[in-house]
């Protein structure tokens, strides 16, 4: 990972957007500082005088434990003086808090302003172009982009537009899967039929009735080869027909797929996703495959457990599904159980250096782990459609957690929310975000 240093709040304050991935607007960013490293980067939008003592609050706590040894308080402003009560609120928390406050700063229209600060010129100063910080290059070189605005980054997991054709089919398909695979789970009808249940598949879908059992069968229409050996396919001419239930019991006497095919064709969908090795065309063919399992807790938290170590142990995962996993997945897609030693870190700052150069802190798991990884996710999310997105967008939101990107983490737990407000992961991952917990590094207990 080669160092990126940056030299005075100029050039911190060009480097805050491609660590969010956005251009903050109407929002305060707190950088918090290891000596020459960066820390924890916090966002919050701005508030007014009545509501900015409470937002300051609900920080300080996160703050507190990244124990810092100092920190920056910026606000981006449309209008000025409108970050103002929550950067007071901020310095005046940080103080009590006997946290070094290294500079107050402010954006707007183009220009940098430090608060209470004798040096930096009262009328402000002009924002460096891009092009002129030549640590933006080896950001961009990370797979950093830099979008307009925040609503721009929680597009990139948007679930599918329900205008779609073949949206309809799409959530059948989906269900189907899932109510197949609860079949194959038990061997008792009633306990099949409790499981069916339990799990709420296809929410806002079809309804227990007579034509529940349903699933998988010859009348997917039309196939994919997804040159792995495996057809994919779905889109019924008619979504709500009758079909005789494919299977009874984990025997599969009556013809239906056994729980272990459904598990590895799902995990090899799987890899292909992961690997970059689908067009669109056979990832839509893909999606109930792939969306289908995570309704399914066991089968969720073992492709996290396995993508993202140490968030989730493979010990408390089934012996047989994690040498499933093993065999579809392959170790190109698990990191080492151990990172490598961490370089030392950099002297503190020279007595009187005011701005020491700056090296950012990078996570290893997000320095090796191919930043595509993160994209290749938010394309399955934009695959989903809403009524089973929220299980893809957990998936998405702790490996986004994992990986150290809290604001991506957070936009998909709150969609996910949004749609399934009782999601329990989503629920737990937004907790550890609302508490500033980091994710455990790869193969670290947390």
């Amino acid at each position: 990972m080669p160092k990126i240093s940056l030299s005075g709040p100029a050039q911190l304050l060009a480097a805050i957007p491609y660590h969010l991935g956005f251009r903050p607007d109407r929002s305060i960013v707190v950088v918090c500082f290891h000596d020459k490293r960066l820390g924890l980067m916090a966002r919050l939008d701005a508030a007014s005088t009545e509501h900015a003592a409470f937002a300051a609050a609900s920080l300080l706590p996160a703050l507190v434990r990244e124990a810092p040894t100092s920190v920056a308080i910026v606000g981006f402003e449309q209008t000025a003086g409108e970050t103002m009560p929550l950067s007071d609120a901020l310095a005046t928390g940080v103080g009590l808090e006997r946290i070094p406050l290294r500079e107050r700063l402010v954006v707007r229209d183009g220009w940098w302003f430090g608060i209470g600060c004798d040096c930096c010129p009262a009328e402000g100063s002009p924002m460096p172009a891009d092009a002129d910080v030549p640590a933006l290059a080896t950001f961009v070189g990370l797979g950093q982009a830099v979008l307009g605005t925040r609503d721009a980054m929680t597009r990139l997991i948007e679930p599918l537009d329900p205008i779609t054709t073949g949206h309809d089919a799409l959530v059948s398909a989906i269900s189907d899967w899932q109510e197949s695979y609860a079949w194959a789970l038990v061997t008792d009808v009633d306990e099949q039929l409790g499981v069916v249940a339990d799990i709420g598949f296809g929410p806002g879908g079809r309804e227990l009735d007579d034509d529940f059992g349903s699933g998988l069968d010859d009348e997917y229409g039309t196939e994919f080869d997804d040159g792995l050996g495996i057809a994919f396919g779905h889109g019924y001419d008619d979504p709500d027909a009758d079909r005789d239930p494919p299977f009874v019991g984990a025997g599969f006497d009556e013809g239906g797929p056994p729980r272990r095919v459904m598990i590895d064709t799902s995990l090899l969908c799987w890899h292909a996703l992961l690997c970059d090795e689908i067009t669109d065309v056979t990832l839509e063919a893909m999606v109930p495959q792939l969306v289908g399992p995570l309704r399914f807790a066991e089968l969720r938290d073992a492709i996290i457990a396995w993508i993202c170590p140490g968030t989730m142990r493979l010990e408390h995962v089934d012996p047989d599904l994690v040498a499933q996993l093993q065999v579809c997945l392959g170790d190109d897609l698990r990191a080492p159980e151990q990172p490598p030693d961490p370089s030392p870190a950099p002297s503190p700052a020279a007595s009187g250096e005011r701005w020491p150069a700056l090296t950012p802190a990078q996570d290893w798991a997000a320095v090796l782990v191919p930043r595509a990884m993160v994209a290749r996710l938010e394309r399955l999310c934009r695959a989903t459609p809403s009524p089973h997105a929220a299980p893809v967008l957990s998936v998405f939101a702790a490996y986004a957690w994992w990986a150290g990107n809290g604001m991506k983490a957070g936009m998909a737990v709150d969609r996910a929310l949004e749609i399934e407000g009782e999601h329990r992961l989503c629920g737990l991952i937004r907790t550890a975000l609302d508490h500033g917990v980091r994710a455990p590094l790869r193969g670290w207990a947390a």
